[in-house]
């Protein structure tokens, strides 16, 4: 009975020990739980202060950005306003230019034209008064009536070219076509024109800007290309009629062209450009030196009468 109660004292101590053993490990697992609960409600305190800061940051850059993408669009519309009211004022500017050839082609015309035909009549009558033996003053006014002759055909020539009656009376195909022969005679160069007929694409005003631009294209070849042969070919394609004039000539750099002010680099190239857009079309150039330039514009096709 002795030994009995010996062993149950010593489990009842080895039990103790064991329940304190779990005591403390239970401890020590309630402390590591307790500081990683504190590290944890911590890190979500410090996560918390970043959301906050981080949350107003944000906010004040939505504001920030709000009034950016505010006054964006206010710049933007105020752009759109200003191109459209250049765009009107180079309307009015290129209608200006028009009433103004217009009045100067009738003049020269209707009034140096006369005049000149009225010299030419006088200088015959004077010839006619020389007796036969004023062989030297006959014939100098022989020149003189010649080259009378010739003011009178530059007179024509630039009053057409100011304003191109042609192109009310004949149309565009017409006016294109003499613009082209007329231009490889004055300047004696090798012009090649395929072109198929395009009257009755085109509104009155779109006309009017469509032969400028192939004007002022033939005119910048004489002046600066020095080109021996120019190829035109103008072509219905889908909904647009395509304009392409390739010169021979030297060409240029654009983008050095391009670094230039309007004033330096001249205004025929924006002018052109602008009368295209006008009409809701598009111009480009393609050039190199050495190389020639491609002069490439296109014009949507609207009827007669049409905007």
């Amino acid at each position: 009975m002795k030994e009995d109660s010996s062993k149950t004292k010593e489990e009842l101590i080895g039990e103790l020990a064991e329940m304190r053993r779990q005591f403390a490990e239970q401890q020590a697992v309630d402390e590591r739980r307790k500081q990683m609960d504190d590290a944890m409600q911590r890190a979500f305190d410090d996560l918390e202060i970043i959301t906050i800061e981080r949350t107003k940051k944000l906010q004040k850059a939505n504001v920030k950005l709000v009034r950016e993408i505010k006054e964006r669009k206010r710049m933007e519309k105020a752009l759109r306003q200003s191109e459209t009211r250049l765009r009107r004022l180079s309307s009015q500017l290129f209608n200006a230019q028009e009433e103004e050839r217009h009045r100067l082609s009738k003049e020269l015309h209707d009034q140096l034209g006369h005049d000149l035909v009225l010299l030419k009549s006088r200088l015959n009558s004077i010839k006619r008064k020389l007796s036969a033996h004023q062989a030297e003053p006959h014939e100098a006014l022989s020149e003189t009536q010649e080259y009378v002759d010739q003011i009178i055909e530059d007179v024509r020539r630039i009053a057409t070219e100011l304003s191109p009656s042609i192109l009310e009376d004949l149309g565009l195909f017409a006016s294109l076509q003499w613009l082209a022969e007329n231009f490889a005679q004055q300047h004696s160069l090798n012009v090649t024109l395929d072109m198929e007929d395009i009257d009755h694409f085109f509104s009155d005003n779109t006309r009017i800007n469509l032969y400028r631009v192939f004007q002022e294209t033939l005119t910048n070849i004489s002046k600066h290309a020095q080109a021996k042969s120019v190829s035109i070919v103008v072509k219905k394609e889908k909904n647009y009629v395509i304009f392409r004039v390739k010169d021979d000539g030297k060409g240029f750099d654009l983008k050095r062209l391009a670094r230039k002010d309007v004033v330096k680099s001249g205004m025929g190239l924006t002018a052109m450009k602008e009368r295209a857009n006008l009409s809701g079309g598009d111009f480009d150039v393609e050039s190199s030196p050495g190389k020639g330039t491609t002069i490439c514009f296109k014009f949507p096709i609207r009827e007669k009468g049409g905007a």
